[in-house]
């Protein structure tokens, strides 16, 4: 497979994260809610992202 992009923004509060898996003839795209975390301690920020959706599809050469 291949990744067709990683953490893009193309829908508003979402990252996307898209694989184009061809051997399984579909498309797997991941919806995250991006958010971060502050460690109290240290003060240190942390990406927290939230999976929101998975959407997975046909590609156009799959005819099953």
């Amino acid at each position: 497979g291949r990744l067709a992009f990683f953490r893009n923004t193309q829908s508003v509060g979402y990252l996307m994260t898209r694989f184009v898996l061809p051997t399984e003839g579909v498309t797997v795209t991941l919806y995250e809610h991006p958010g971060a975390k502050t460690d109290a301690i240290t003060h240190k920020t942390k990406v927290a992202n939230s999976m929101a959706q998975v959407v997975v599809e046909p590609t156009p050469e799959n005819k099953a």
